[in-house]
Order: structure tokens, then C-alpha cells, then sequence
């Protein structure tokens, strides 16, 4: 699941209940409902290579939720177990909601302004005018 949300910038709870019909393995896209969004508005996802391959990798597990734990979706992950791995990472002062940022920088790195502007703000939802500031873009970069 980190993997994905990594990959996608999706929120922890968009994840943890993304049903195999909000995915489209073969197009490379998911989308999330307004209903499902913080915004209420719906969100389409682009999937790369990374956010497809940790799909194809729990297809089957589930009939409806593409991440499941004992039959029933990842409801929670500042669990003990996200804790454990953070800690054999050696990573400290982390929490889930720090993978979107860090998605939104990747973007940047990999084709700086435009990636930026395509890649970041339409998967992780957020409204172009606010994201793609000269002066944002500066900072984050």
C-alpha cells in the first residue's frame, strides 16, 4: 500500500478502499469518486509503472478492494506494523500523509515544470492554480 499511495499520491483512505471496479489495469488509470474525495470532486489517477505493478502484484486477493488484510480492507496503517518497518528502515518522524508530498517531489525531479503541472497536482487532487505557482514550484524543487 505505501508503495502505491507513493506511486499515485492518493490519500490513505482513497487506498485503502479502492475497489477493483475504480481500476482500469489495461488503460492504466483509476479514479476515485467524488463521494470518496476530500474535495468532493472526482479524481483521476494515473497509473505508472510502480502504481501497476503493486496492483497486478494483489490481484486476486479480493474480489471488491485491491488491498485487503484478513478479508477486509486496510482501514488503519499508524498501525505496530507500519511502525516496525518504519523503524527497520530507520526512519523516524514519519507518518503516512508524508508519501503525498514526497510523490509531488518525484514528479518534479523526473521533468521539472511539466511533470509538475500534469503529474502532481491532477493525482494528488489538488487545484493547478494553488500547486503550480512560480513561487511554489521554486520551493519545492
Amino acid at each position: 500500500m505505501a508503495q502505491f499511495s507513493l506511486a499515485t499520491g492518493l490519500r490513505q483512505s482513497n487506498v485503502s478502499y479502492l475497489r477493483w471496479d475504480q481500476v482500469d489495469l489495461e488503460r492504466g488509470f483509476a479514479w476515485i469518486h467524488p463521494d470518496q474525495s476530500k474535495s468532493g470532486k472526482a479524481i483521476n489517477v494515473p497509473l505508472n509503472n510502480d502504481a501497476l505493478s503493486v496492483l497486478q502484484e494483489v490481484q486476486g486477493d479480493d474480489v471488491h478492494y485491491c488491498f485487503v488484510y484478513q478479508g477486509k480492507p486496510v482501514e488503519r496503517t499508524s498501525t505496530k506494523a507500519w511502525h516496525a518497518a518504519l523503524k527497520r528502515a530507520g526512519i523516524e518522524n514519519f507518518r503516512w500523509h508524508d508519501l503525498r508530498p514526497y510523490m509531488g517531489k518525484l514528479a518534479c525531479s523526473i521533468n521539472a515544470a511539466q511533470a509538475y503541472k500534469s503529474c502532481r497536482s491532477l493525482a494528488v487532487g489538488h487545484r493547478m492554480r494553488w500547486y503550480c505557482g512560480t513561487l511554489t514550484l521554486r520551493v519545492i524543487i
